[in-house]
């Protein structure tokens, strides 16, 4: 009898083990910086499923990865809109402005990045979605979303505003290209 308590014992510890350590132990997703394509515009990306949108507001190069046609088209007024997860928001092409409503109350404790795009996140940064700048394939740069920050990036002006009342964060990206000049 002792000996059939030992082993039951000795299995239970086994057991109990081996459910620790894959509790413990996050799943490695795939990386959605790793298997992306580079962007002109700034990305936005819902690190819990590593799905990602292009914020673009300018006519792409009809060639050129990347780059935007020069000279620029005529593009008639348009709305659509902007979804990602719990994001959303609006996009008008005529007065070249992105609106995103990003919620605080979303974290990941578990990005759809590899070991190395990890490091890319700032410390302790836990939120749910990130701007990213996919332009240059060697230099990636991530861009975590935090009340009262303003970036300008190539020809886009980023700011992102808190709204207390709504517990979100507001990113307005408006177009800065100068239709003269090539960016």
């Amino acid at each position: 009898m002792k000996m059939w308590l030992r082993i039951v014992s000795a299995v239970l510890v086994l057991a109990v083990a081996i459910t620790a350590i894959l509790l413990f132990k996050q799943e490695e997703k795939e990386c959605c910086l790793c298997s992306s394509f580079r962007y002109h515009a700034p990305c936005l990306i819902d690190l819990e499923t590593g799905k990602l949108i292009e914020l673009d507001l300018y006519f792409p190069h009809e060639t050129l990865v990347a780059e935007l046609a020069d000279p620029q088209p005529e593009m008639g007024g348009t709305f659509s809109f902007v979804c990602i997860g719990n994001v959303s928001g609006t996009k008008l092409t005529d007065s070249k402005v992105i609106e995103l409503s990003v919620p605080l109350a979303d974290k990941t404790s578990n990005p759809a990045l590899c070991k190395g795009c990890r490091r890319l996140l700032p410390s302790g940064y836990s939120g749910r979605y990130i701007l990213a700048d996919l332009y240059d394939k060697e230099i990636k740069e991530l861009i975590p979303i935090v009340a009262n920050t303003s970036i300008d990036l190539r020809c886009y002006e980023i700011t992102m505003v808190e709204n207390t009342e709504k517990n979100e964060i507001n990113v307005t990206i408006q177009g800065t290209l100068d239709i003269n000049s090539k960016d």
